[in-house]
């Protein structure tokens, strides 16, 4: 396979994953803290920008830790 179609490949399970965690960690903070917010506040989530951002967040950072040797580093560092 092509290495750069690995590349976005793995960038594309990253930012799932992060996506995942921190939606994850979104709902439990969400039960922990709870706070009278207006009625409005429940539209304010409706183009699901949090979860967009959680995902390209994890896609971007695997793709610079990529770029900047990071993940072959680290690889490396465990043999």
């Amino acid at each position: 396979m092509n290495y750069f179609v690995e590349i976005f490949i793995e960038a594309l399970v990253v930012g799932i994953v992060i996506l995942g965690v921190g939606s994850l960690v979104s709902f439990v903070a969400g039960l922990m803290f709870k706070s009278n917010l207006p009625k409005i506040c429940k539209d304010w989530n409706k183009n699901h920008v949090m979860e967009f951002a959680l995902f390209l967040t994890g896609f971007f950072a695997h793709l610079l830790f990529e770029a900047v040797g990071l993940n072959a580093y680290y690889v490396n560092s465990k043999k």
